[in-house]
């Protein structure tokens, strides 16, 4: 009987692999080496290097790939971070881009999800950076399809959801709607 290597030991709330000697108690990873924190870090979407491909041709430089904040005990990780240089006076414009592709089976059920998303990092970035300005950017086909729409229209506008539009095939941002503050 052969007896194979098992990459990780589960055990309730306790992981531990034994390729990479890293742990996780709790959604915390922690190496065995130094038993320092390591922030769990969520997957990219897939459309993330389009998007981010999209702001750099439009003139963004990328200062952050993920952008991390650290607020109340909780890791975030917003998709995107960058800055550019608008207006006469040539002031740095800094911000931060959540990519989502609505790929699953509710366009619905994946905006919700989407929206709370954006919600707390709203609440965590005025905290932070409150110059730091939020976009979710969205595949231009979902716009059209879901955002459109007279309730996606309602809801981006009651939660002030500023939105990127993009091709995903070009690389390309087709449309930028950012809503007024009050």
């Amino acid at each position: 009987m052969e007896i194979k290597k098992a990459r990780s030991l589960w055990s309730g709330l306790f992981l531990f692999d034994f390729f990479t000697e890293k742990f996780m108690i709790k959604n915390i990873y922690f190496t065995l080496e130094t038993g320092k924190r390591i922030p769990f870090m969520p997957k990219k979407d897939i459309y993330h290097d389009a998007v981010k491909q999209a702001l750099i041709r439009e003139g963004w430089i990328i200062t952050h790939d993920p952008f991390h904040l650290r607020y109340g005990g909780f890791d975030f990780f917003i998709d995107l971070g960058a800055k550019g240089l608008f207006g006469a006076s040539k002031n740095d414009r800094h911000i931060a881009v959540e990519v989502k592709s609505f790929l699953g089976p509710s366009s619905l059920q994946d905006f919700h999800l989407a929206v709370g998303q954006i919600l707390n990092y709203q609440i965590v970035l005025r905290q932070s950076e409150p110059d730091r300005k939020l976009f979710l950017a969205v595949p231009e086909y979902i716009f059209d399809s879901f955002f459109s729409t007279p309730f996606g229209e309602l809801a981006v506008s009651s939660h002030r959801v500023n939105i990127i539009v993009f091709d995903e095939d070009k690389e390309v941002i087709i449309r930028w709607i950012e809503q007024q503050t009050t």
